[in-house]
């Protein structure tokens, strides 16, 4: 959650905002999406319908301007969790910001009473299989939100081509990720990204004047959402 001073726009963005942003997208707006893309966040209250005077988080003093700039990031996994999210307009909270608020709802995992281990010096135990930690179902949701139109990173790989190679590529995935959750260890192209400057305003000449971003590899990104 914080006051960014960023305006992100109304036009959605797959897995990073929803339909209900506001105003025309600025230059701080461009950093935050980039952020939450590059840390697979998604911006909770652009995706709930509401009047607008609870889509609102600033006023100037003298009324006359209202922006969306003040935002409550959520990891992409946990997106199903957020039920709403929306403004209190006027409540005493000291500031010419509107008090943000969102609610989401966890659903704890039961945990079964754990049995009694059979002696070693017995030799009378049973053998029990463990599940594997990583889902097929993980795995595709992940590839959902992965965007299309993405740049490649080292390895090649455009996002498009998971999505058409479908269950197959979410099995190869599935294994792939199984291997690196056990032995921690990760293949090369996953850790290794491409840096590209992207020039802003003023002279060419001063690296002060550039902003990076970073391409990895769309696999490795499955893995990090997990």
């Amino acid at each position: 959650m914080g006051d960014w001073n960023a305006k992100v726009g109304s036009k959605p963005i797959t897995g990073i905002t929803g339909n209900f942003g506001l105003g025309d997208r600025n230059e701080a707006g461009d950093r935050l999406l980039e952020f939450c893309h590059n840390n697979y966040l998604f911006i909770t209250n652009t995706c709930f319908q509401q009047p607008k005077r609870r889509l609102y988080t600033w006023t100037s003093p003298n009324g006359q301007y209202k922006n969306q700039i003040d935002y409550i990031l959520c990891s992409q996994r946990w997106r199903s969790s957020i039920q709403l999210a929306k403004t209190r307009p006027g409540a005493d909270c000291g500031s010419d910001h509107e008090l943000l608020i969102a609610k989401f709802q966890i659903k704890l995992k039961t945990t079964s009473k754990t049995a009694r281990l059979a002696s070693i010096d017995e030799n009378d135990g049973s053998t029990i299989e463990l599940e594997p930690d990583i889902s097929e179902s993980e795995i595709k949701w992940d590839l959902e939100c992965i965007a299309n139109n993405k740049a490649p990173s080292i390895d090649e790989i455009p996002p498009e081509l998971f999505k058409i190679l479908g269950d197959d590529a979410v099995k190869i995935l599935l294994a792939i990720c199984q291997q690196i959750w056990k032995t921690q260890q990760w293949p090369k192209d996953w850790k290794r990204s491409i840096y590209i400057p992207i020039p802003k305003k003023g002279s060419a000449k001063e690296c002060s004047n550039y902003r990076t971003i970073a391409l990895i590899s769309h696999a490795s990104k499955i893995m990090l959402k997990i």
